[in-house]
C-alpha cells in the first residue's frame, strides 16, 4: 500500500513577485487597486489546478511512504521503481528504509507520472516501509509551462468575473475553454 503525505507546503509563493501586467491585461482592467485580491484569486487558482490536475503548480515538499516495500518485485526479482506522485519532481531529497538513508545517487525517469529507482542499499529482506521526499512543482511563474499560466490565468479569470455570490445572466456550466484547459492537464488520479 502506499500512502502520500504533505510534509510541508512551501510558502514561497510563485505569484509574490510576479508581475501583474499580464493578469490585468487579462481581465481587462488598468489600475493596480485590485492587485491584492489580483494575487489572492491567482493563488486560488493554482490549488485548484493543483487538486484538477493531480500536480503540484507551487513548489512543494511531499514525503512519500510505500509500505511492504520488498513485495514490489517485477519478473526478474527485481524491485519496481517508486511512482512519485504529485510532480513535476524538481528534486529528490531523501530515501529512507528507517535505518538507512541515502540522499545522493538517486536516479529519476523523465516519465509522467516520474518513477525513482531505489537504491540496492535499501533493498533488503522482509516487511520494510520506505519513505521517500522530493520537491516537487515550481518555484515561480516563469518557471510553469505555458500551457500551466494559461490554464492558472483562465482560471484566475473566471474566478474574478464570478467573485459575486450571485451574477446576473451567469452561466450554469463551467464555459468550455475553462473545461478544455482542465481537461488538456489532468494527469491519471494518485493512487
Amino acid at each position: 500500500m502506499t500512502t502520500l503525505d504533505i510534509q510541508e507546503v512551501s510558502r514561497d509563493d510563485p505569484f509574490a513577485s510576479m508581475d501583474l501586467d499580464p493578469v490585468r491585461e487579462w481581465v481587462r482592467i488598468t489600475h493596480t487597486s485590485e492587485d491584492d485580491a489580483l494575487r489572492r484569486y491567482m493563488a486560488a487558482s493554482e490549488r485548484m489546478a493543483s487538486n484538477w490536475c493531480h500536480a503540484s503548480m507551487a513548489q512543494t515538499t511531499l514525503a512519500l511512504t510505500v509500505e511492504d516495500f520488498n513485495t514490489n518485485k517485477d519478473s526478474r526479482g527485481k524491485y519496481t521503481p517508486v511512482e512519485l506522485p504529485r510532480g513535476p519532481v524538481s528534486s529528490v531529497t531523501s530515501i529512507t528504509d528507517g535505518t538507512t538513508t541515502v540522499t545522493t545517487g538517486l536516479v529519476l525517469d523523465n516519465r509522467m507520472p516520474q518513477r525513482l529507482t531505489v537504491p540496492d542499499s535499501l533493498q533488503g529482506n522482509g516487511e520494510v516501509d520506505i519513505v521517500v521526499q522530493y520537491v516537487a512543482g515550481y518555484a515561480s511563474w516563469p518557471a510553469m509551462p505555458d500551457q500551466i499560466q494559461h490554464l492558472l490565468l483562465l482560471t484566475m479569470a473566471h474566478i474574478y468575473t464570478q467573485r459575486q455570490p450571485v451574477v446576473a445572466g451567469s452561466v450554469s456550466s463551467v464555459p468550455w475553454t475553462l473545461s478544455a484547459a482542465i481537461a488538456g492537464s489532468q494527469r491519471e488520479p494518485m493512487p
